[in-house]
């Protein structure tokens, strides 16, 4: 239950956390997803990787 005086909980600062973050396709061997943001350097981590300083919480 959420309330209104109550901020909403962010979520840790993984990529598969972020806005950015898309999952790997189902037929996908190795299980990495795909990074959308051209600065952030990372091509294919892990839902589990720490973000990086472009970070955007899905939340």
């Amino acid at each position: 239950m959420v309330l209104d005086d109550q901020p909403a909980r962010s979520l840790p600062s993984l990529c598969g956390n972020c806005l950015e973050w898309l999952p790997p396709r189902a037929d996908a061997m190795g299980g990495k997803g795909t990074c959308d943001h051209p600065a952030s350097g990372i091509l294919a981590p892990e839902a589990d990787t720490p973000g990086c300083g472009f970070f955007h919480s899905r939340r």
